[in-house]
């Protein structure tokens, strides 16, 4: 079956003061087309204690668009993406080590 033309999504996540000991809430953002969601999210629970930082919110923007995506591709098959872009600050940096050392 064809599919129609390439469906950009992006998502990212972040939590205020994340270098600081007290960190405020976590937000995720995914897009999805023109579709866009903004979020604020609960810390994550866990043995010790609730928990929040950028990674977790980074990985819980994907979580909610990749479950955003199988509601859409159960609805609408032909329009479902085949890529899924982040922003996640770990894999940046990782290129610009990259390059950095292609340089030198």
């Amino acid at each position: 079956m064809p599919r129609g033309p390439p469906l950009a999504c992006f998502f990212d996540g972040a939590c205020r003061g994340n270098q600081f000991a007290r960190k405020g809430p976590m937000w995720v953002a995914y897009v999805i087309g023109d579709e866009e969601h903004v979020h604020e999210i609960p810390d994550l629970p866990t043995d010790r204690g609730p928990q929040r930082s950028n990674n977790i919110a980074e990985y819980r923007a994907l979580i909610l668009l990749l479950r955003r995506l199988r509601e859409l591709a159960a609805a609408r098959p032909r329009e479902a993406p085949d890529r899924v872009l982040g922003l996640v600050r770990r894999l940046s940096d990782g290129v610009r080590n990259a390059r950095k050392i292609t340089a030198e």
